[in-house]
């Protein structure tokens, strides 16, 4: 195995670790949002390693319920380690609250 694809393997682990961090902060059982957002997309996702839709995701469901800080941080740690930059900015005002 290259070396670029270890490192790359270690983007997705690293991405896929902050995504769970932040699904961790959810209620046990998030409802699903209005305009999208429910845990079984994403988790397809995740399963796909479609990481930014994922993301995306789960946006969604922690707007539907209420999410805090934690979890704009988590969402804000994964964003900046994707060069998202749009959304890293979204999460960092969410975090100032």
């Amino acid at each position: 195995m290259s070396s670029r694809r270890k490192e790359l393997e270690a983007s997705w682990s690293r991405t896929r670790a902050n995504l769970e961090k932040a699904f961790a902060q959810l209620p046990s059982f998030p409802r699903d949002g209005e305009e999208g957002g429910s845990v079984q997309r994403y988790r397809e996702w995740l399963d796909h390693n479609e990481l930014e839709l994922a993301l995306d995701e789960l946006e969604l469901l922690g707007e539907a319920n209420d999410a805090g800080k934690l979890f704009w941080e988590s969402m804000l740690r994964t964003a900046t380690g994707m060069n998202l930059n749009a959304h890293a900015a979204r999460y960092r005002e969410k975090v100032r609250g």
